[in-house]
């Protein structure tokens, strides 16, 4: 079977992103990702590795501690 992939969408209800931010820092190659045709998809398996290993997206400015 098939491992589901996640959208933007779903990628950015998980870390509280607006879908855009997410395609922004998929296109400047910070969050793993793989473009098919037009779309954005995500293995949630490898954004977990990512996660685990320090990858974090660049917070908006009032978030950055």
């Amino acid at each position: 079977m098939a491992k589901r992939l996640l959208t933007p969408e779903e990628v950015a209800d998980m870390f509280g992103f607006h879908e855009e931010s997410v395609r922004r820092l998929c296109r400047q190659g910070k969050l793993p990702a793989a473009k098919v045709g037009r779309k954005w998809l995500f293995d949630p398996d490898i954004l977990e590795r990512w996660i685990e290993a320090g990858g974090t997206p660049d917070l908006p400015p009032m978030l950055r501690p």
